[in-house]
């Protein structure tokens, strides 16, 4: 029974507000929680049972759907079970009593923040569920309560709304654009309150703008993506996903230079994860190049190294194959671009062994050097 585990959820919903008490600056209003958030995370942490466990693996919309299913029975579990230091608030908020509160035997926490009120008819539309919302009264009615929630600037209040509007839209079979605007907008709510899932939403957004062959929209929408859902919240696999569609979408608009920053950052999750001799051919060519999205990184490079034989050359010392030749600063530097190029004229040559090395070193420098530039234009200006 769902029973068996309230117990342990209302144990640790009681040190989840005490440890936001302790992080709240003294003057705080009020400490609360979200139920629908805290239930989810907490099944999520510990499953009570292999039934849950299942339901967990299975996926977030199964969960959520679990979650919004035995909700209204731990806040009757909660009520019934008269806990003392807790207010069961409306939608799901649940506020921690303080100490003055309980000496006081308060059973309503007063804030100073405006308050929505609810009729009957909107009360069951946050309860309901989000595939049931397809019908226009339903639409129609979240609306009126977004507004109510802006008026009022309930900032959880609007988040929930725009998601289920956003939903009601998906469920009525609205036209792209507006459904693409409604999961913008649900995203852009999330990443006001800081909600983990936002990234979704803007997903969704960016779906349907790919969908309407609206390119560059979303591409900036895949990229809002990955700025809200970073490697904090969600996997690198799925990270990589967003950023990876996200690059398509800039190339399918045609903004080459967006494409190749998300190219960067696409290449960078790879190298994370790559086993550790790809992963070091790849650290090279991300700092010798940017993964061959810069011919002036390469340019830059090859002209460090130039100069740097150049002063070594000076320091061990070169020889010329004709007598009489007198040898200068220039001569080492016409030296150094002549080995770069693998060129080898012949007419001047190293004087030691010493100078063997660092000319045999330029050599394959400048060969690897030489046409990785190659390579990075054609890359760059070819796409």
């Amino acid at each position: 029974m769902a029973e068996n585990w309230f117990e342990d959820a209302a144990i640790k919903l009681k040190v989840h507000l005490q440890d936001q008490l302790k992080e709240q600056p003294a003057d705080a209003n009020v400490i609360s929680t979200n139920g629908l958030e805290y239930l989810i995370d907490y099944l999520t942490d510990s499953p009570p049972n292999e039934d849950i466990a299942a339901v967990v693996y299975s996926g977030e919309e199964e969960l959520d759907k679990l979650v919004r299913a035995e909700i209204d029975n731990f806040e009757s579990w909660l009520n019934a079970n008269a806990i003392a230091w807790l207010v069961v608030g409306k939608r799901y908020k649940w506020i921690l009593k303080t100490q003055e509160d309980l000496a006081q035997n308060k059973d309503k926490i007063v804030t100073t923040d405006n308050t929505v009120t609810f009729t009957a008819f909107e009360e069951m539309l946050l309860r309901m569920d989000v595939l049931q919302l397809g019908d226009d009264a339903s639409i129609r009615g979240l609306k009126q309560l977004y507004n109510k929630a802006l008026d009022a600037g309930d900032d959880e209040l609007i988040y929930e709304c725009a998601v289920r509007i956003s939903w009601g839209y998906d469920k009525a079979n609205a036209n792209k654009s507006d459904r693409a605007q409604k999961w913008e907008e649900a995203g852009e709510k999330a990443a006001v309150i800081g909600k983990q899932d936002g990234y979704r939403w803007f997903i969704k957004a960016a779906e349907y703008r790919c969908r309407n062959h609206s390119h560059g929209k979303a591409a900036a929408l895949y990229r809002r993506a990955a700025e809200l859902g970073n490697l904090e919240k969600i996997g690198r696999a799925e990270l990589l996903e967003i950023v990876r569609n996200g690059r398509k979408q800039f190339e399918l608009a045609g903004d080459e230079s967006q494409a190749s920053k998300e190219f960067i950052k696409e290449s960078d999750l790879v190298r994370q994860t790559a086993p550790p001799v790809k992963k070091t051919i790849l650290f090279f060519y991300k700092y010798l190049a940017n993964y061959g999205e810069s011919p002036f990184k390469v340019a830059l490079w090859s002209t460090v190294v130039v100069l740097l034989c150049a002063g070594l050359y000076a320091w061990a010392g070169i020889a010329s194959s004709v007598d009489g030749v007198k040898i200068n600063e220039l001569t080492y530097l016409y030296y150094s671009i002549v080995t770069f190029t693998t060129l080898g004229y012949g007419d001047f040559r190293p004087a030691n062994e010493l100078s063997q090395m660092i000319s045999a070193f330029q050599a394959l420098a400048g060969l690897i050097l030489t046409s990785l530039f190659l390579v990075t234009v054609v890359k760059k200006y070819s796409r």
